[in-house]
């Protein structure tokens, strides 16, 4: 397994100002935003643009824990326009390679958006993806499609913190730390 890396071609277009904005008017007053909140704030943002996708509490954890450094449970303001920038970015490789417009990404173009966007995926990984993901048609939604990115960066970012000097794809962790990092993510 390779680890992850930089974004090839697609650059964040998100403005700094509207993410401060909706961030104020999403997070209840409190300056800080949970699944809910974020949810609510995702499906407000991509329906402005047009984007019918709604995001799902679940997803939306798995967004909040991505971007979530001191497991507070909740994103501030600054972690909220990283997160933005990152989904900006993925959703525009998911419209780049969505080639007939029907907006899902086949099992067949999969490979292709991960890996210029930076993920370096074995066959066996994206097979599980498309079996997780992709339902009986092996397709995935602009939702799943972020939401499966969210996990990927997670686990990316996981297994380096465990993996061996020695042997640099493998991880050595404990059923505490394990159980640990799975219910978090």
């Amino acid at each position: 397994m390779a680890s992850y890396k930089s974004y090839l071609e697609f650059k964040p277009t998100v403005p700094e100002m509207s993410m401060d904005e909706e961030f104020k008017k999403h997070s209840g007053g409190d300056d800080k935003m949970d699944a809910s909140e974020l949810s609510r704030a995702l499906s407000a943002l991509f329906q402005k643009e047009g984007t019918q996708s709604q995001f799902g509490v679940e997803a939306c954890r798995s967004m909040l824990a991505m971007m979530d450094r001191d497991k507070s449970g909740y994103l501030n303001v600054s972690e909220f326009k990283q997160m933005m920038k990152e989904i900006d970015v993925w959703k525009k490789a998911f419209v780049a390679f969505d080639s007939d417009r029907s907006g899902f990404i086949d099992s067949y173009e999969l490979s292709k958006v991960f890996k210029t966007i930076g993920f370096e995926l074995s066959r066996q990984v994206l097979l599980s993806i498309v079996t997780r993901y992709g339902g009986k048609a092996r397709r995935m939604g602009l939702e799943d499609f972020i939401h499966c990115c969210c996990r990927i960066v997670v686990m990316y970012g996981e297994f380096s913190k465990y993996k061996m000097k020695d042997k640099p794809d493998v991880a050595q962790l404990g059923l505490e730390e394990w159980m640990s990092i799975t219910m978090h993510y």
